[in-house]
């Protein structure tokens, strides 16, 4: 069986994507975002603006089509041009607010930019190692998008099915906003994923590498499975001690300790949602004991499984 391991931890991040609003920005115009969501993004439908991200050297002007995704909760600013004041996107909203159809105007009587923001959620704690492995920005240029190249064309059919929906006044239309930009985060790191870098090893590397990334897919997708490191390092064709070596070279912890992070990713998804007994939860994840289940995961998150839910049920 063939093993694609990116599309096998995207289909088990359980991806989310949230339109907040269309915006139509007359020059000057700006604000800032704190870094509020596991990942924001805007994308421009016309006119231009800067982008700062924190950790970002140098500011990014983005154009007609460009998308850009800030991942794990950065901090970052928008606006028309430099010198342009950026107040907190809360200050903004409550001198602009949205409209009833997730519309917002702002600005002054210059130059108008309109761009769609939101942000892209995970369902599942696991989705944080990807997150982790992006960069600060993930930028997606419309002008990349060769239509003679099969891997890149798709960013120009995406973007103008989103063009279209975003003018549309038809039912639905916000849903198939929300699973358009699914589709699109995916295109984005899938592109992200393809490109050559020189960037230090990471979990991105791991995914690439043949014998390593299906390991890495195969702990995503059948946590509960009783693996130990001999029986994945056969699944993937190694020996143990050149699987355990090369794991922990490019994932950057040992085997062992990345599944029960991914069994501890999934019964925190599973805490916060279904309605099963600890005892369930275990067996789901992969524990044969509802004990050692709860010792596991008050190791790993620092309280028992049981305060952590009942902690979510409180709003804490």
């Amino acid at each position: 069986m063939t093993i694609d391991p990116l599309s096998d931890i995207l289909k088990n991040v359980r991806l989310r994507s949230r339109v907040f609003c269309q915006s139509t920005m007359r020059a000057p115009w700006g604000f800032r975002v704190e870094g509020r969501s596991p990942a924001s993004f805007n994308l421009v439908l016309g006119g231009s603006l800067l982008l700062e991200v924190k950790n970002v050297p140098a500011p990014l002007s983005l154009g007609p089509g460009d998308l850009a995704i800030i991942p794990g909760g950065n901090a970052y600013s928008v606006r028309d041009g430099p010198g342009s004041p950026t107040p907190t996107l809360e200050e903004l909203l409550a001198v602009s607010p949205v409209d009833a159809e997730g519309r917002l105007t702002h600005g002054g009587a210059g130059p108008v930019t309109t761009l769609l923001c939101g942000a892209f959620f995970f369902d599942d704690e696991s989705g944080r190692a990807l997150l982790d492995a992006l960069p600060p920005v993930l930028l997606v240029r419309a002008h990349d998008a060769d239509p003679a190249d099969p891997h890149t064309a798709w960013l120009r059919s995406t973007l103008a099915l989103l063009d279209h929906e975003v003018h549309a006044t038809s039912p639905g239309r916000k849903l198939l906003l929300d699973r358009l930009l699914d589709i699109l985060f995916v295109q984005a790191v899938r592109a992200h994923f393809q490109a050559p870098t020189n960037a230090p090893p990471g979990w991105l590397d791991a995914l690439r590498d043949p014998q390593i990334g299906a390991a890495v897919a195969l702990l995503h997708r059948e946590f509960a499975r009783p693996w130990t490191v001999t029986s994945i390092a056969a699944r993937v064709g190694l020996s143990r001690t050149v699987f355990t070596e090369r794991f922990g070279v490019l994932v950057g912890e040992s085997p062992a300790r990345y599944l029960t992070r991914c069994r501890v990713a999934r019964a925190m998804t599973l805490l916060r949602g279904a309605e099963l007994s600890l005892a369930q939860i275990a067996e789901q994840v992969g524990y044969t004991s509802e004990a050692a289940f709860s010792k596991t995961f008050k190791r790993s998150v620092g309280v028992g499984p049981g305060a952590f839910r009942r902690a979510g049920e409180s709003g804490a």
